[in-house]
């Protein structure tokens, strides 16, 4: 299976919120994002633990 590479969008809100203010308008919005994107990974990691624990009876191409 093929590992998950690290997500350069991520890296990029990241760097975008601590480059602002405190108290910036947009740095809830960043926040935001980042946290569903962050909900993603870690759903798309659960998904890919699944189909390493498990084998399956038939040929799969996930």
């Amino acid at each position: 299976m093929k590992n998950r590479d690290y997500s350069l969008t991520l890296e990029g809100l990241v760097a975008a919120q601590s480059r602002l203010t405190t108290g910036h308008p947009l740095v809830p919005v960043l926040a935001a994002k980042q946290a569903s994107l962050e909900a993603g990974i870690g759903g798309e990691e659960r998904v890919a633990e699944i189909f390493r624990r498990h084998s399956f009876s038939f040929t799969n191409h996930l």
